[in-house]
């Protein structure tokens, strides 16, 4: 009777440590989850989205621009406050890094309760400007998920994205 006793012991040991294992990979998975690792190629434009105030996004997007990965870069953003969009900061901090004031410009979008409904206006502005390809400048968290959203928008418009 003791060895089947330390047999279901040593069950719910194993049971134990492999729900803990899977607790430790639930905890240290969400960044390969979350983080798509960054591809850089020719693209016809940058559209930076990734704007925040504590981010070096604008200095990353202007040595984008000076490697001569694209011609023109486009700051994304919607309103924050009345007539007050985020994307012109950046604009202003690009052109300020060296960027030619003619390469960069703005666009404003409206405000919506998932950033999603907003890339049939961006795939649409893309080529209304005859672009064919962009270079997707996001935040690193949540760029997995965006990266298949935009595959998916782009994609279906034709046009190439990065």
């Amino acid at each position: 009777m003791t060895g089947e006793g330390n047999k279901g012991r040593g069950r719910w040991f194993f049971v134990l440590v492999g729900l803990a294992a899977l607790a430790i990979a639930g905890v240290l998975s969400p960044p390969w989850l979350l983080i798509a690792p960054a591809e850089v190629t020719r693209a016809d434009v940058i559209l930076h989205l990734a704007i925040e105030p504590h981010a070096d996004a604008d200095f990353y997007v202007a040595q984008l621009y000076n490697q001569g990965r694209a011609g023109k870069i486009v700051c994304v953003s919607a309103q924050i406050a009345c007539e007050v969009y985020p994307a012109d900061d950046a604009a202003h901090h690009v052109i300020a890094l060296g960027v030619p004031r003619e390469d960069v410009s703005t666009l404003h979008l409206p405000i919506v309760d998932c950033e999603a409904k907003n890339l049939p206006r961006i795939v649409e502005y893309v080529q209304t400007q005859g672009w064919h390809s962009a270079l997707l400048i996001v935040n690193p968290v949540g760029s997995r998920p965006r990266r298949r959203l935009a595959r998916r928008y782009f994609g279906q418009a034709g046009s190439a994205w990065q």
